[in-house]
């Protein structure tokens, strides 16, 4: 059973109404903040820009991973975070590294001016679904090793 989600403090929970010391006058509350939305968490928006790119609409990815509709309007409005519990499987189904959808992807690896060449005209494909980004880089290992022959 999914554990249930407390809504975001506003400014209102944190800072108590202001109080008038003079008899008869009413409190006036205090400014508030709107609530916070998935729109303020990176890992929110990464989700949802994954979504938007490899799936153009909330229902073609509700229905290809198995999901309820409204599920994914229910994260976007912050009624859930339930893709926080399924970060990798996400990552399988945008075809990404786990740590690039988590935003803690390493730059410890030096790469070449011509590796890094490859990399930038391969995320260039992000826009493209799985099975084309599949495709694409199954035809780039084949030519590569042609020309290794």
């Amino acid at each position: 059973m999914a554990k249930k989600v407390e809504p975001p403090p506003t400014d209102r929970a944190l800072v108590p109404e202001q109080t008038d010391p003079r008899p008869g006058i009413p409190a006036k509350p205090a400014e508030t903040a709107p609530p916070l939305t998935p729109a303020d968490d990176g890992l929110a928006a990464r989700v949802f820009t994954y979504i938007d790119r490899c799936f153009g609409s909330d229902a073609a990815f509700e229905r290809d991973m198995g999901l309820a509709p409204k599920t994914v309007s229910n994260w976007r409005r912050g009624k859930s975070a339930a893709y926080r519990k399924m970060l990798p499987e996400l990552a399988r189904c945008f075809d990404i590294p786990l740590t690039r959808l988590t935003g803690r992807e390493s730059t410890a690896l030096a790469l070449t001016p011509e590796e890094e060449e490859l990399v930038l005209w391969y995320r260039k494909t992000e826009r493209l679904t799985s099975e084309q980004r599949r495709a694409l880089r199954e035809t780039v290992r084949r030519m590569i090793e042609l020309y290794l022959k």
